[in-house]
């Protein structure tokens, strides 16, 4: 039933997905460093291998030689000039040193040419806070006609893949854009004022930069261009799902391993030691998973699809947030 004016009480959405609205007073309790900071310890991939692997798509492999230009190729830079201090980061204490710690940023002896803004967001659904690298200088002057055009699953199209079988495995790279390193040659455009620890810069690609979901998508995109017949993948950044029968989909797996241990790309779901362990990866197949803010189950007579809980603790706390 709506409110009179044609729109739906946000109490009544949120009762009918079957969730709680939390009070105003939940919902900001940690908003000033209370919540931990999401820092995870990655490597960085060798980007030089990407290009290396076996293509059966002349675009997906086009793609990638335009995109990964933004992790070195100080040319699409050249126009980025600071002037003025550098931004000092908006963090709780002991946030840098965390962060320094991981390696996505160093203390910098050269002489900065850009600088970067960094600040964490609150992810209540999580209980944690999310750093954010905002090169908003960068994303001025590298404007989106920089950009090229990236194909990106519907999710539509997503819901619609979902007869094409009856087991998936579903994976997502752990922190991918720290995983994506910047070269030495370009660091000095993502600089900023480190306090104590003096001039600082990035070391990895800033989720903040405009062409940074490009870049992201494009390394995934090479990873899985390979023949995987029988089986269906959807993948948006760095979320996939391998879908068809339990021996296609455990096939077509292996091999997005194989590439991705030549890379030295690191999963959430399987340790990298663990790429060629079977009773690991077989244990990955599933007939139940989140995919894309969607829980499904292929237990049935016929797929089913709800939002998943995720989902629905986001939209209970950003309307609390809204109404608060």
């Amino acid at each position: 039933e709506s409110s009179g004016n044609g729109s739906y009480a946000i109490s009544d959405v949120l009762a009918f997905l079957g969730v709680r609205c939390p009070p105003s007073s939940e919902v900001w309790k940690g908003r000033h460093g209370e919540l931990p900071l999401h820092q995870k310890l990655v490597k960085p991939i060798r980007v030089n291998e990407v290009s290396k692997l076996t293509s059966v798509s002349a675009k997906v492999k086009e793609g990638w030689e335009h995109s990964k230009r933004w992790l070195f190729d100080a040319i699409l830079y050249r126009l980025v000039k600071h002037e003025g201090p550098l931004p000092r980061p908006r963090l709780e204490d002991g946030d840098l040193e965390k962060m320094l710690e991981a390696g996505v940023m160093e203390k910098f002896a050269g002489k900065p040419e850009g600088s970067i803004k960094i600040f964490t967001v609150p992810e209540l659904h999580k209980n944690r806070r999310r750093p954010i690298k905002w090169p908003e200088l960068i994303n001025e002057v590298c404007g989106r006609e920089t950009l090229q055009p990236m194909t990106v699953i519907s999710r539509a199209e997503v819901r619609n893949q979902v007869k094409a079988g009856d087991y998936a495995i579903v994976v997502d790279m752990k922190q991918w854009f720290d995983q994506l390193p910047l070269d030495p040659s370009i660091r000095k455009y993502f600089c900023f004022d480190g306090g104590k620890h003096g001039v600082c810069a990035l070391t990895r690609l800033a989720m903040g930069q405009r062409q940074a979901t490009e870049v992201a998508t494009a390394v995934t995109a090479r990873l899985l261009d390979f023949a995987h017949d029988g089986v269906t993948v959807a993948y948006a950044a760095d979320n996939m799902r391998f879908l068809g029968s339990r021996q296609a989909v455990i096939a077509a797996f292996r091999t997005f391993l194989r590439r991705c241990r030549q890379v030295g790309v690191q999963l959430n779901e399987l340790d990298e030691k663990d790429y060629n362990n079977t009773a690991k990866v077989e244990a990955l197949v599933t007939q139940e998973y989140d995919f894309l803010g969607e829980t499904y189950s292929h237990q049935g007579e016929e797929p089913a699809m709800r939002s998943t809980a995720k989902t629905c603790a986001k939209l209970a706390t950003t309307w609390a947030e809204r109404d608060s």
